[in-house]
């Protein structure tokens, strides 16, 4: 059987079987197989070799600048310092064959992971950043916020003086009644055809014709 314990920052499997029940054997985990496979991915596009039925044709040569930008960038030199002590070591290995073909030196800290007192630096400067950036954007949203919060009173107390324009014009005619003018109208059609003009008959006239009336009506009903 064969368990994982921590050893350091890496993981080691630790043999259990009966001859190497103390043996430490270093072993990739699966991160590092995934950090082999973007390491390889990188040795392509330096020179990626197009193969036939019949022939290999190399149709993009290697070159020293396609080394100093992909192998020995610093994308690459971090992903070697995550991996175990031992691929590492292979990686850095493999990196410096390459190079000398191309005549390229490699730096003695390239792929090396940074020390603890490093490590602590890095995080607090990183940490830093990310307050920093946490603060902005909380600053620009609340700056939104004031920024409605004042365009909302503005509108609140332009409707409170619309309303207070209108209490006031509504007194000012309650003070003030509009007069309208009660002179009869002629008929225009009556007038030109030369029809008597159509008169505002008085109240007594009106009471009287009222009051034959009535009384044709009951002598009618007595009859």
């Amino acid at each position: 059987a064969v368990s994982m314990r921590p050893f350091g920052s890496r993981q080691v499997a630790v043999c259990e079987t009966a001859s190497q029940r103390s043996g430490m054997v270093m072993r990739y985990a699966k991160q590092d197989f995934s950090r082999i496979q973007k390491y390889n991915k990188k040795l392509q596009q330096l020179a990626p070799v197009y193969k036939t039925a019949r022939s290999s044709t190399n149709l993009n040569p290697l070159t020293a600048e396609k080394v100093e930008s992909i192998l020995l960038s610093k994308e690459t030199s971090d992903l070697i310092a995550k991996c175990n002590a031992k691929l590492r070591r292979k990686l850095i290995l493999k990196t410096r064959n390459v190079a000398w073909k191309v005549g390229v030196e490699v730096s003695s800290e390239y792929g090396v992971p940074m020390t603890h007192e490093e490590l602590m630096a890095h995080n607090w400067e990183e940490g830093k950043v990310r307050k920093e950036a946490k603060k902005a954007k909380f600053d620009a949203v609340f700056a939104e916020m004031d920024k409605f919060q004042a365009i909302k009173k503005q509108r609140a107390a332009d409707k409170v003086a619309r309303q207070e324009a209108f209490e006031q014009r509504t007194a000012e005619r309650g003070a003030n009644p509009p007069s309208f003018d009660f002179t009869p109208i002629t008929d225009p059609i009556t007038a030109k055809e030369g029809g008597p003009e159509l008169v505002d008959e008085p109240a007594e006239a009106i009471e009287l014709a009222g009051a034959s009336k009535s009384a044709t009506t009951a002598a009618e009903a007595e009859a």
